[in-house]
């Protein structure tokens, strides 16, 4: 058995395919920090928070340097001291909220589904927000179908150059066992594509392949 996630986003809504497919090993919770100006201290122990924040009351830190003279004027020895990525693991870490004037612990923040992926070019971070569908989605290990088929000169699906697809039955959706249900997996070979995929029941997958002219 094989266990994936579709994130159904603005991923591809200019597209008629599917949401983002993922395999669930590659999906990791992580502390969401796009736009934040958080900064981590090394060196530190979170048992400092209630003590610096209750010290920090007389002081105005606006910035790095604000940060660096309060920590020394209140005698800690620090490590390094900078901005958190826009994605960090949910460990101990002492850390400043530059805009909301805390110290916390970075192991205290809400995490998100995180997923990272190269475009061929460039890495790419994808969220699983509020507003996001995940679907969770386990199929046979087998597929069912490959519905490539040789146009002359390459295997494609449906007669479209780089395009292809495939088809698995779906043992679950959400945790809940299904029948008679498919997932079925698109993707192309073009560079920044990712593989997308949709759910169908039986009717549905029969009218698609009647629609692309796939012969079994």
């Amino acid at each position: 058995m094989k266990n994936f996630q579709i994130w159904e986003s603005d991923f591809n809504q200019q597209s008629d395919r599917g949401g983002m497919l993922i395999p669930e090993s590659e999906i990791s919770q992580m502390v969401d920090c796009v736009g934040q100006d958080y900064y981590y201290i090394a060196g530190l122990s979170v048992d400092l928070i209630n003590s610096l924040n209750k010290v920090k009351k007389d002081w105005n830190i606006y910035n790095y340097d604000n940060l660096i003279e309060f920590l020394e004027e209140q005698g800690h020895t620090h490590g390094e001291i900078g901005h958190l990525s826009d994605s960090e693991s949910p460990e101990e870490y002492l850390c400043f909220d530059m805009t909301e004037k805390l110290f916390f612990n970075l192991a205290d923040c809400e995490t998100t589904s995180w997923y990272q992926w190269s475009d061929g070019s460039n890495l790419k971070e994808e969220w699983a927000g509020e507003n996001d569908t995940v679907i969770k989605v386990a199929v046979e290990a087998e597929k069912y179908l490959d519905l490539d088929e040789h146009d002359g000169n390459d295997f494609c699906t449906g007669g479209v150059k780089f395009y292809h697809e495939t088809v698995y039955r779906v043992v679950a959706l959400d945790c809940s066992k299904v029948d008679n249900m498919y997932m079925l997996c698109q993707w192309s070979q073009w560079q920044g594509d990712h593989e997308t995929a949709v759910i169908m029941i039986k009717e549905e997958l029969d009218a698609h392949l009647e629609e692309i002219g796939y012969k079994e």
